[in-house]
């Protein structure tokens, strides 16, 4: 099975150049560095969190609230290198059994305690305890020595060169508020809804499935980067809705807004427009074991007959390209293939030789997705043009 193509637009971030509603108010975009503390935005998202709690941040749709909340041991660049966070300093053993961090010394938890070395201990125990999400990734775990204040020994079970980087979603957590509220489950039921952490951001209110807010840190140690005084996500899961809403005023950012939607707002002066690399990718399953499509002549007629093109035009607006790999063009190693150029003719002759000539193949998508909604048409319409050779339904 092939790729079909990389959406790179997938979550293209719209937002309001000028105020738009009373949300936005004289409010400037959230990057402007005139932010001031009562400066508010409201994001429209469709991601919506399970929980609020940093031991199930490996769940992305999480991690984007959690991040907020809390702060990283360590953490990535945007060029995938590993950067100083929590921990400023790290070296392995020998034997890559035992690894020592260093920590900063001016962080400070949301209730004013003091973030330590004691505070990443229980954090990383507190995974083990839970056995679930981030805890998957740092299973060779074996136990921490407490040296000081700022200093950390974590013992391994075995040499993991790897361990490092699983550090970076491993959020502190202030373990003296957290042992208050533990109870028998971990403290997963009070730390899902509440604010135990130390990040750029507080938790001002959560009312699951609908909103999520946010107040700035003024003296957060990363500074403030002109970061909006107060944040409020708007949980909003069809990308449709987000769009409404941006053009009625009601966000003033849209995460995820349709590809097809997007030029629109580009050719509007009141809106920029801002394409994030995303690891999305959609792809085209075939049944190996189908009747038809387990002929691999005809699961390449069904790969050179899909408009790759057609698909990025129509179906993305254009804010997309043609995927070479299985892994997302943001992730390393990858294995390049480029895909083979549309040949209508090609693959009727295929079909013709595999002998499923006139046979009818089923195509499943999901209609409320737009992307998928346009491409499904799009495949419609190309059968259509082919039903001499071979013919298809929804």
């Amino acid at each position: 099975m092939r790729t079909l193509l990389k959406n790179a637009c997938s979550a293209a971030v719209l937002a309001t150049a000028i105020a738009m509603s009373s949300y936005a108010g004289s409010m400037a975009p959230a990057w402007a560095e005139s932010a001031s503390a009562d400066s508010r935005i409201v994001i429209g998202a469709r991601t919506v969190p399970e929980t609020l709690d940093p031991a199930h941040a490996s769940n992305a749709n999480n991690d984007y609230y959690i991040a907020a909340l809390y702060d990283r041991i360590v953490t990535y660049t945007p060029k995938g290198e590993l950067a100083p966070y929590v921990a400023t300093e790290w070296a392995y053993s020998d034997d890559a059994k035992t690894l020592t961090l260093k920590l900063r010394d001016d962080i400070a938890f949301h209730s004013g305690n003091k973030l330590t070395a004691k505070d990443v201990a229980y954090s990383l125990d507190r995974l083990i305890r839970v056995g679930a999400g981030t805890a998957g990734l740092v299973g060779d775990y074996e136990s921490s020595e407490v040296k000081g204040d700022h200093e950390i020994v974590i013992h391994l079970k075995k040499p993991n060169l790897a361990f490092l980087g699983a550090l970076s979603l491993v959020y502190v957590v202030d373990s003296q508020l957290a042992a208050q509220n533990e109870g028998a489950d971990k403290g997963q039921k009070w730390m899902s809804a509440n604010d135990a952490g130390s990040g750029a951001y507080t938790l001002t209110g959560y009312n699951p499935n609908q909103q999520v807010s946010f107040k700035r840190v003024d003296n957060h140690w990363t500074g403030r980067d002109g970061r909006p005084g107060n944040i409020v996500i708007r949980i909003i899961t069809e990308a449709s809705a987000i769009r409404d809403e941006l053009w009625a005023g009601g966000v003033n950012v849209g995460n995820g807004v349709p590809a097809v939607d997007v030029k629109a707002f580009a050719d509007d002066g009141k809106y920029s427009v801002q394409s994030l690399p995303t690891t999305r990718i959609t792809l085209g399953v075939m049944n190996m074991e189908g009747k038809i499509t387990s002929n691999p002549k005809v699961r390449e007629a069904i790969q050179i007959a899909y408009d790759l093109d057609g698909h990025v035009k129509a179906a993305l607006g254009g804010y997309g390209q043609k995927a070479t790999s299985l892994v997302p063009a943001s992730m390393a190693c990858r294995v390049v293939v480029e895909p083979k150029p549309a040949d209508l003719e090609r693959a009727k002759q295929l079909v013709t030789e595999a002998g499923a000539a006139g046979a009818t193949l089923k195509i499943a998508y999901q209609p409320v997705i737009p992307e998928q909604r346009v491409g499904g048409s799009c495949w419609r319409r190309r059968c259509a043009r082919s039903a001499s050779t071979s013919r298809c339904s929804r």
